[in-house]
């Protein structure tokens, strides 16, 4: 069985592919002109997943540092 470091890193990658589609639609909004009130949501959204993601990592190298020399 994985143990909780590798298992927080499986989540990081599609966490990651998941934040490079929400900044390809900040992108495709601002581009195309939508509404401030949706850009900001879409920022916010952004930030969000930043923030998970951090965290994320932070426990998974705090658990375990020697995962984190595979992120490098």
């Amino acid at each position: 069985m994985p143990s909780l470091p590798a298992m927080l890193y499986a989540v990081l990658d599609p966490l990651t592919a998941v934040h490079t589609q929400v900044e390809a639609a900040l992108f495709l909004a601002q581009r195309n002109r939508l509404p401030p009130s949706f850009i900001q949501t879409i920022k916010a959204s952004a930030a969000a997943l930043d923030g998970i993601h951090d965290t994320l990592l932070d426990i998974a190298v705090a658990l375990d540092p020697d995962l984190a020399k595979d992120q490098d």
